[in-house]
């Protein structure tokens, strides 16, 4: 008993911080439950070039078109960025976590330089951990992902931090009403050696005291992330350059009287390139990620402490040969060490000497890989194809093979298909489709086999009035093998014998997603719909019957549109519609004697038969370039933001409660958000 209430202690405390910092929250709203309840360049990938690259399901966004969309706070953020991708959804209101084409969000493999990010959300997850200012672009692949990357099932973002200055010292950064940031750059030895480093910290915490004749609890509480980005760029010869890159990263979150929680990430990537010869280039990078959050609370007499780590190394060798214009060949090899510790906790309690103790077995394993690829053009047709092989502490092995062919007619129009299998031999335990740091992640083992995926797309790319506009459409069909799921009432949190609580089958998931972009002119952006399902089928749960994800949302729509005004002055807008997540709820209940008293029992007749209110927003920004379209020494503008402009109650949460006088069940819609206005004051020199 001890044991639970410090758990959920623990599990609830940022949830109830953000109820009690936030007035905008509201409970009074409520529902029925129904039965339906290497160098990357910065620009985008052109449209013509889309047309003969044989791989679908692969989007790429530029720092320029990121910082064009309204956002939450002011704050740019990239992963909020490609949510508005066909694909794409995000998994709760204002998350980091994302799925991709019905996948879970562990599913998805996040690099910064070629660094696993286990975590990359701040502030349970409102913010990302990516800094605008550092980053050159961001690419995801979302279909048939490259042979030289794989671990996951769904998809691979990988975020590219930018050069280094090699003219003279620059600088930027903004200030916003709750976070700021700055970056420098410059050469430290001409056409040698260039740096720069950036940080940013949200400080809307400092702000709490103020709020003691409101609310004397928030009022002693504090709120508080930081970022710290850097990057060494050394040219050693003209053959041979040096890059060594490194992040730092944390939260701090303290409820006065309750406790406290933390948790932050770290990495840091040393890449050598080395061109051999005209055809021959070689990449070799050293990397390492670390993940640790701890928590601590106290509840009456009774306090604890809670404490986790994930500890990654990494080395990778990839060698490129262009024997001809016709073929490009990629091979190498990637090893990887993980060092996990699920859990370790003491339990205190007032007037008792000894502690009580949980300590979850820490795990260790190593994952390697052996990768080839070919990319191949002739004529009308491209091809690429290649073949990963991955082992897991010599027990696991899979062959990954991986192949995709593009067609083009009449110079405006491609037809595409390709195949994908992957595999992934590592696991997140979410409690909750948030993103909580608390989640739980696992090595593959006996008991928690590898998963698997085999994908199938096809698509059509046409380009139209110049090349100025763009029409695709994609239709995949995914399988997936031993998924995981939790057994009905699970006991998650700080189990040694968590395994024992999971059950693996099988998965289903398929689509089509449409889009119309435009990247050219005063009026460019795009116009998305995705019709998306995605179930699982695991002996144990709902009967062996099938069963719906809490990715499953058929219909989403994106929206966004940019409108260059004059030189200065830039309007943009989004709106997003999707069918509500699924979740589960009780069909009935039923009351059991206690001692003269009654129980009321809740029954739980499937899962995830019920379905959170549709999701739908639009958010609005306007950018004034203050220097009025002229480029000089120092450049600024302001940008202004709405959030959520029509304050759609979107829920982020559902709660139950019995009406006093119907004696119905009702689901309780909790929000976050009104309307979000912010605005932020960038800078460059």
């Amino acid at each position: 008993m001890r044991r639970c209430v410090f758990i959920w202690l623990i599990a609830l405390m940022p949830c109830i911080m953000c109820y009690a910092a936030n007035p905008l929250v509201d409970e009074s709203d409520s529902i029925r439950m129904e039965g339906t309840l290497d160098e990357v360049s910065v620009t985008a990938l052109s449209s013509r070039k889309k047309l003969d690259i044989p791989s679908l399901g692969l989007e790429k966004l530029t720092i320029q078109q990121i910082r064009l969309m309204p956002s939450m706070f002011g704050e740019v953020d990239v992963i909020k960025s490609l949510q508005m991708l066909p694909g794409v959804q995000s998994m709760s209101e204002g998350s980091s976590a994302f799925s991709v084409r019905g996948g879970a969000p562990d599913q998805n493999l996040i690099l910064l330089d070629g660094a696993t990010i286990y975590n990359a959300s701040h502030f349970l997850g409102f913010f990302s951990i990516f800094n605008n200012d550092i980053i050159d672009n961001a690419v995801l692949h979302k279909g048939d992902m490259p042979a030289t990357q794989g671990g996951r099932l769904s998809s691979v973002l990988e975020v590219t931090t930018k050069e280094g200055s090699n003219e003279k010292l620059h600088g930027q950064g903004g200030i916003g009403l709750i976070s700021s940031r700055i970056l420098l750059e410059g050469p430290l030895v001409k056409d040698k050696l260039t740096a720069w480093i950036g940080g940013r910290v949200f400080y809307a915490g400092m702000f709490l005291p103020a709020l003691k004749n409101v609310n004397r609890l928030v009022s002693k509480s504090r709120l508080t992330f930081y970022d710290i980005n850097a990057k060494l760029s050394a040219t050693l010869s003209a053959k041979h350059r040096l890059y060594i890159t490194g992040y730092a990263g944390g939260d701090y979150m303290a409820l006065s009287g309750t406790g406290k929680f933390m948790y932050s990430n770290y990495s840091a990537t040393a890449r050598w390139s080395a061109i051999v010869s005209d055809k021959f280039y070689i990449n070799t990078s050293f990397l390492s990620s670390f993940y640790n959050y701890t928590g601590s609370g106290s509840l009456n007499a009774l306090s604890g402490q809670w404490t986790s780590k994930i500890d990654d190394y990494g080395f990778r060798q990839e060698y490129t040969y262009n024997p001809d214009v016709h073929n490009s060949l990629k091979m190498g090899y990637h090893l990887s060490y993980k060092y996990i510790k699920s859990g370790d906790t003491k339990i205190n309690q007032e007037g008792i000497e000894n502690s009580m103790g949980i300590s979850i077995p820490a795990t260790s394993s190593i994952e390697t890989a052996l990768f080839a690829s070919n990319a191949q053009k002739y004529g009308i047709v491209s091809l690429t194809y290649g073949l990963r092989a991955s082992f897991l502490n010599n027990i696991y092995w899979n062959l990954e093979p991986r192949a995709g062919i593009a067609v083009e007619f009449y110079k405006d129009m491609s037809l595409k298909a390709s195949y994908s299998r992957t595999a992934q031999y590592i696991h997140l335990m979410q409690t909750s489709t948030a993103g909580s740091p608390l989640d739980v992640w696992k090595v593959s083992s006996p008991n928690l086999k590898p998963e698997t995926c085999d994908q199938v797309s096809v698509g059509y790319v046409c380009n139209f009035y110049k090349d100025q506009f763009q029409i695709s459409v994609e239709g995949y069909y995914k399988w997936l093998h031993n998924v995981a799921d939790f057994k009905d009432f699970a006991d998650v949190m700080l189990n040694k014998d968590v395994d024992a609580e999971i059950l693996s089958g099988k998965g289903r998931a398929f689509g089509v997603e449409f889009m119309l972009r435009r990247d050219i002119g005063k009026v460019t952006g795009w116009v998305s719909y995705t019709y998306s399902r995605s179930f699982r089928t695991i002996d144990g749960i709902n009967s062996g019957r099938e069963y719906s994800s809490t990715a499953d949302r058929p219909h989403s729509v994106n929206i966004f549109l940019n409108y260059k005004i004059n030189k200065w002055i830039d309007v943009s807008a989004t709106w997003v519609y999707a069918t509500g997540q699924p979740f589960t709820a009780p069909d009935a209940r039923y009351e059991v004697p206690d001692f003269g008293d009654k129980e009321v029992i809740p029954l739980y007749t499937g899962r995830n038969t019920y379905r959170m209110p549709d999701y739908h927003r639009l958010d609005l920004a306007v950018t004034f370039d203050l220097n009025k379209g002229i480029k000089k020494r120092y450049n600024h503008n302001i940008n202004i933001s709405l959030y959520n402009v029509y304050c759609r109650h979107n829920a982020w949460m559902m709660s139950f409660q019995t009406n006093p006088e119907s004696h119905q069940q009702e689901a309780i819609l909790t929000y976050l958000f009104s309307i979000v206005p912010s605005i932020t004051y960038n800078l460059s020199f």
